[in-house]
C-alpha cells in the first residue's frame, strides 16, 4: 500500500534521533504503516551522509525523494515538519501545504523537551497512543570482541564543535587504562575530533552512522559531550556518561536513566541561543570538567 505521509527533516542528528518517536506515531496512523521522506538537495554538508544512511536502513521508511516539487508524484494527505528546522525551499514547500500546522518555540524558556515537542506535532495529527521510543537502525558490523567496552565521543557539527567540546580525553584515557586495566577504549565520531588520543580501537570518521550505531549498541559506557552519537546511545539505552556545557538540558538532555550528565553549574549556563554561546572565549563551563568528576561518575556507572 502507498504511503500517504510525508516528513520533512533538515536539522542536526541528534535533534533527528529526538523526532523518530514522533515519525513512528505517524507512521502508525498510515494505511502503509511507513512514511516517505523528502530531501532538499541544497542540504550538502556532512550530516546529510549520516541521515540518509538511517533513512535507507529504517524500516518505516518508505522513499525518500529529492525536492523539488515536480519530483513528488504522490497525493499526500499528511505533511508532518516541524517549525525547529533549517530554512529552505523544500521546508517551504512544507508551509505552504500546511501553513497552521505546528509553532516556533522559545526554547529558552525550558519548558519542553525536543522529543516531546514532536510528538505534540503527531497529537495535532491524530496520534493518541503514548509517546513510543526513540529509534535507530543498526548496521550488522562490526562486532565488537568481549570484554569491558568503553567508548569515547568528543564530536559535534560545525560552530557547535567548538562550544561542545571537552579538553582531557587524553589524560582521560590514560586513566581509563589504569583504572581498567582490560578494557578496551573505541573512539567515535566523524571528522578529526580525538586525533591526540590514543586508544586500542579508532573508529572516527571509519564508519557509516549506521555502523557506528552498532558499536554503540555493544559498548558497557559511553563517555561523550552533547552530540548525535549521545542521543543514538540514549535511544539505545547505553550506560552513559554525557560532559555537559553550555546547552540547554531541558530542550536536549538524555531522556533514559542510563545517563550521567557531569556539569560545572557555572552561572552562565546554559547559554545556547545567545551570543555568548559562539562567542565565548573561555569555554570554562566544559574546561572546569577535571578528569576526578568524570572518573567518579564512570566508576559509579561501571560499579
Amino acid at each position: 500500500m502507498t504511503t500517504q505521509t510525508i516528513v520533512y527533516f533538515k536539522n542536526g542528528l541528534g535533534n533527528f534521533i529526538e523526532m523518530t518517536p514522533s515519525m513512528i506515531a505517524v507512521a502508525s496512523m498510515d494505511p502503509s504503516g511507513k512514511v516517505d521522506v523528502l530531501l532538499d538537495p541544497q542540504w550538502i554538508d556532512s550530516r546529510r551522509e549520516a541521515f540518509e544512511d538511517i533513512l535507507r536502513n529504517w524500516d518505516i521508511i518508505e522513499d525518500v525523494i529529492m525536492f523539488p516539487k515536480d519530483q513528488i508524484k504522490k497525493d499526500y494527505t499528511r505533511w508532518f515538519y516541524s517549525k525547529h528546522t533549517e530554512e529552505s525551499e523544500g521546508l517551504k514547500l512544507f508551509e505552504e501545504k500546511a501553513p497552521l500546522f505546528g509553532q516556533r518555540i522559545n526554547w529558552k524558556r525550558g519548558l519542553v523537551n525536543e522529543i516531546d515537542y514532536y510528538m505534540n506535532l503527531a497529537r495535532e495529527q491524530g496520534f493518541k497512543q503514548p509517546t513510543p521510543p526513540q529509534s535507530c537502525p543498526l548496521a550488522d558490523t562490526p562486532i565488537l570482541a568481549d570484554g569491558l567496552k568503553i567508548g569515547l565521543c568528543n564530536g559535534a557539527f560545525g560552530i557547535q564543535r567548538d562550544a561542545k567540546q571537552w579538553y582531557y580525553f587524553k589524560r582521560l584515557s590514560e586513566v581509563l587504562k589504569l583504572w581498567y586495566t582490560n578494557c578496551t577504549i573505541i573512539k567515535i565520531g566523524n571528522g578529526k575530533e580525538l586525533s591526540e588520543v590514543d586508544t586500542g580501537i579508532d573508529y572516527v570518521g571509519k564508519l557509516s552512522m549506521t555502523q557506528t550505531a552498532k558499536v554503540i549498541s555493544q559498548l558497557d559506557l559511553l563517555i561523550t559531550t552533547d552530540t548525535g552519537n549521545m542521543h543514538i546511545a540514549d535511544a539505545l539505552n547505553i550506560p552513559q556518561v554525557v560532559l555537559w556545557g553550555p546547552t540547554l538540558v531541558s530542550k536536549n538532555g538524555p531522556r533514559n536513566h542510563t545517563s550521567t550528565l557531569v556539569r560545572t553549574q557555572l552561572p552562565c549556563q546554559p547559554c545556547q541561543y545567545t551570543n555568548k554561546f559562539t562567542g565565548c572565549q573561555t569555554r570554562e563551563c566544559m574546561r572546569g570538567i577535571t578528569i576526578g568528576d568524570v572518573m567518579h561518575h564512570v566508576r559509579k556507572r561501571l560499579a
